[in-house]
């Protein structure tokens, strides 16, 4: 491809309201919105800041998208391969920028035939992709069958209290719950077995520090619990030993995070046929979340994808193409923006 301009622009973005987890708190999203111009497509990419899961700066961010656009000669020819290795390159040290890069080059090409960015990699791709709901506040209206909550904001009584009134009121509805490794196993132990009885669909990240000596007891402790990772992906630990013992049941990836497509595969090719992989979205605006609705549509096996960013935003890039937990992604051409 030929590339006739490359520029980025750098936002700021308020959230609707103040989210929380147990470690971190949200008010703004930041990152930067890659163009990629040929002569007949524009392509679009997005590289996110996201606190705790992130190892970057932004100005690392920067410099780093700097790098790459630097050496890309404008109206010289590139083959696909080119660019994606020209990526690795410059941004091997920020995975989302080199996320950045890949969406908007895979978006030229899919473009380029014509389909979308998801029937490029697999022709079988869904045409249809579902979101879970995430509870950003307490008295929000559940609007699906399956709900994150968050947990350890609160003390550990006041989230079983909650966890008991919600189940109460929301009988058939799947908890998914998420404590971002905040407890010790004693901790977890006076909490879980106080809600085991739940409608729980799996419990993400609950251990502090987690290693393998830790999630074999928690294990010992709860044979039925469906353990998920999610920043331990991200993080210098062991992960893929306890994958291999049958300790994991889902794993939570954030492709936009993550770094290039072929990584994405590459876990995605690993564990499909074992676990349960959810697609998670790292707080982005239309075009990073858009990227990942697509690679979402790829995986074999479906399930409700924590996809939905309706109840973060209120200002989009471009206006989101899906409403409430229903994505249709069948007659978009690229990424459909």
């Amino acid at each position: 491809m030929k590339i006739i301009a490359i520029y980025y622009d750098q936002y700021k973005i308020p959230l609707f309201q103040e989210f929380k987890n147990s470690k971190n708190k949200y008010t703004a999203q930041e990152g930067l919105f890659l163009t990629i111009k040929t002569e007949n497509f524009t392509g679009k990419g997005e590289a996110v800041l996201l606190k705790g899961f992130t190892n970057n700066t932004l100005q690392e961010i920067i410099w780093s998208m700097e790098s790459f656009i630097s050496i890309i000669e404008i109206n010289e020819e590139y083959s696909l391969e080119e660019l994606l290795i020209l990526a690795k390159i410059h941004c091997i040290e920020t995975p989302t920028v080199q996320f950045a890069i890949d969406t908007a080059i895979y978006d030229i090409t899919s473009q380029n035939k014509n389909i979308s960015l998801a029937k490029f990699f697999n022709k079988k791709s869904s045409d249809y992709i579902y979101c879970s709901q995430t509870l950003v506040n307490p008295n929000m209206k559940i609007l699906n069958d399956t709900v994150k909550i968050k947990v350890g904001i609160n003390s550990i009584n006041d989230d079983i209290a909650f966890l008991k009134y919600f189940s109460k009121e929301n009988p058939l509805v799947k908890i998914r719950l998420d404590a971002n490794q905040l407890y010790s196993i004693v901790e977890f132990d006076s909490f879980y077995k106080q809600i085991i009885n739940l409608n729980i669909d799996f419990f993400e990240e609950p251990i502090k520090n987690p290693n393998l000596k830790k999630i074999e007891r928690i294990k010992s402790l709860y044979p039925k619990l469906n353990y998920a990772l999610d920043e331990s992906i991200y993080q210098n630990v062991k992960y893929r030993q306890w994958i291999s013992k049958n300790l994991i049941s889902t794993i939570i990836v954030r492709p936009s995070i993550l770094g290039s497509y072929k990584e994405f595969f590459k876990i995605a090719k690993l564990y499909s046929k074992n676990l349960d992989i959810i697609i998670s979205s790292s707080l982005e605006n239309s075009i990073g979340n858009m990227a990942i609705v697509h690679l979402a549509s790829t995986l074999q096996k479906q399930a409700k994808h924590g996809l939905n960013i309706h109840g973060f935003y209120k200002n989009f890039l471009f206006p989101p193409i899906y409403k409430n937990n229903k994505i249709k992604l069948n007659n978009l051409i690229g990424l459909g923006l």
